[in-house]
């Protein structure tokens, strides 16, 4: 078989029946991931969602779309509204926990994180953002409980919260062991998270009073990082974090051109 794209997908399902309703979903979300036309997106679903008033996704795709674009109330609003129809989607609730961590709703946040953990219990990283809710409350001990026995794998939910667990306890040798391990996995071609990876472990290092192995880390960082906003010079994540590089290496010129691109 061939290879084909998203895009190329997206025209064969047109082709077939443009109005079957995956067909419209599809365009709906392929505005939303792939072309990045937020806006447009939103116009989609809310369409979807006239057509479809007992499906829950069209409110569900309006709630991230919303929080995307930064109009906090309304994701709340969409949230509710796909939950009202579909109570037990766990992914939703979730996603709505982790709107509200960044309304600094915690409190509401640890409660919906926990309707989500009754219908995934083993889910680590539902049990990750969990975590992460009791940093913010400083319940550190039940943080460290929740963690305990997690696998850490990864910068995912689990890592997150565990990083931000050993920075309070200024546990800096777990940390840089942790990188370190991640960077021994990776594939040879993976630079963006190499990239990522080295940077943080950067001031990490720094923080730990090693200054030499800081150095050698965000001249890696900056290595890696800087080929891939080559190839990709959209990635905002990676240019974010080649500034961070550049920072620790005390070029303030190359971090402000990275941090204003």
């Amino acid at each position: 078989p061939g290879h084909y794209t998203a895009e190329d997908l997206l025209k064969k399902a047109r082709s077939l029946d443009p109005g079957l309703m995956q067909a419209q979903f599809a365009e709906a979300y392929f505005q939303y991931w792939v072309e990045q036309r937020y806006a447009t997106a939103y116009s989609s679903f809310e369409q979807l969602r006239e057509r479809y008033p007992n499906d829950a996704e069209p409110a569900y795709a309006l709630a991230l779309i919303a929080r995307r674009l930064g109009r906090w109330q309304d994701s709340l609003k969409q949230f509710e509204a796909s939950l009202a129809l579909d109570p037990i989607n766990a992914p939703a609730l979730a996603e709505w926990g982790l709107t509200l961590m960044g309304l600094r709703r915690f409190d509401a946040a640890l409660a919906t994180f926990d309707r989500a953990l009754e219908l995934s219990p083993a889910d680590a990283q539902l049990l990750g953002r969990k975590a992460s809710a009791y940093l913010a409350l400083g319940r550190l001990p039940e943080a460290e409980a929740l963690l305990k026995g997690l696998p850490l794998e990864a910068w995912d939910y689990v890592g997150a919260a565990q990083f931000t667990l050993w920075q309070y306890q200024r546990r800096t040798d777990a940390i840089i062991a942790a990188q370190q391990g991640f960077l021994d996995a990776l594939d040879p071609g993976a630079e963006f998270d190499r990239g990522l990876y080295l940077a943080f472990l950067g001031w990490v290092q720094r923080s730990a009073g090693q200054p030499a192995s800081a150095e050698r880390s965000f001249k890696q960082a900056s290595r890696a990082l800087a080929s891939v906003v080559e190839h990709q010079p959209d990635n905002y994540a990676a240019w974010s974090s080649l500034a961070s590089a550049e920072a620790g290496l005390g070029d303030l010129e190359a971090t402000e051109r990275a941090g204003q691109r």
